[in-house]
């Protein structure tokens, strides 16, 4: 079952246990979380995710819109979501993209942040993004200079709904949205095509593990990169979810890079989760830690 499915049966359950927490908002002022899903202090900044039975939910995800503002490039992204305002009671299987998790807000922070430190990251490079959602990152990585960006998913709704946020925020920039159901067959219509593959949140299902590695080493060019990022979540151990996706993705012909790899893309930036760190208010540390905290990860194709 997706994490979404559970939320019109259990609409009371989430309402009744969301506790309040502090959010930051762009003054540094603390606001405080009004136990109700239609409360987001600042949508540029993690939410609170609730556990309900066999799934969870933000307290954003009810916005029809969010803003997200970049730091690298002077502007703003406006998003539009597909929960309709109703806190999932529209949801049915397979909505989990309609919307912006915290993983994906991360995701877009630390581009954001490796292109202030190094433009070279993605200037010129065909990026490909794989379970894009909404289409925050994958629009955020072509307005930081990305030559073309491939952004994919395999729902149709969640197609649709980033095709209208790329026209809204990137119309006239090279984004070509694409359907993509992983596995090797459906990405040799991307063969060594890629130079850098981004995703969040991908690794949850054990069960797509060689998919979602048989798409990433089919895609990339040889030497490309796979920056990816996840999040611990109520019932997810994100620690033993990457290691075993790692070892997958090792024998699909992938490497795992850290900064004493000859290899390490960024020379600027020795720690990627370091870099992350730097760049979370005190609220969300204390968001991320109550959920078990992130992983980033840089793989090469080999």
């Amino acid at each position: 079952m997706t994490r979404l499915e559970f939320l019109e049966e259990n609409r009371a359950f989430v309402l009744m246990n969301l506790g309040p927490i502090g959010v930051m908002n762009d003054q540094g002022a603390s606001l405080e979380n009004k136990n109700t899903l239609d409360s987001c202090p600042n949508p540029s900044y993690l939410s609170p995710e609730t556990q309900i039975p066999g799934s969870y939910i933000s307290s954003c995800a009810d916005l029809s819109q969010r803003v997200y503002k970049l730091s690298s490039v002077p502007l703003s992204i406006s998003i539009s979501q597909g929960l309709n305002g109703d806190g999932g009671q529209s949801t049915s299987t397979g909505r989990t993209g309609v919307f912006v998790w915290n993983s994906g807000l991360l995701l877009t922070r630390l581009l954001d942040k490796i292109n202030e430190r190094d433009s070279s990251f993605l200037r010129g490079r065909t990026v490909l993004e794989l379970g894009m959602g909404v289409g925050l990152s994958s629009i955020a990585v072509a307005k930081m200079g990305a030559g073309k960006v491939i952004a994919t998913d395999g729902n149709e709704e969640v197609l649709q709904l980033a095709r209208e946020n790329i026209k809204k925020n990137a119309e006239g920039d090279n984004i070509q949205v694409q359907k993509l159901m992983w596995g090797m067959l459906n990405a040799m219509d991307f063969y060594d095509e890629v130079d850098v593959v981004i995703g969040s949140d991908l690794t949850y299902n054990s069960g797509t593990w060689k998919l979602l590695a048989e798409t990433v080493s089919t895609v990339l060019k040889p030497g490309g990169l796979f920056l990816y990022l996840s999040l611990g979540h109520a019932g997810f151990n994100v620690t033993g979810e990457i290691a075993g996706f790692l070892n997958v993705a090792v024998s699909e012909g992938m490497k795992v890079l850290t900064k004493d790899d000859g290899n390490w893309p960024l020379p600027n930036i020795p720690s990627l989760g370091d870099l992350l760190e730097a760049n979370l208010n005190y609220d969300e540390k204390d968001i991320l830690r109550l959920t078990g905290g992130v992983k980033v990860i840089m793989m090469q194709k080999k």
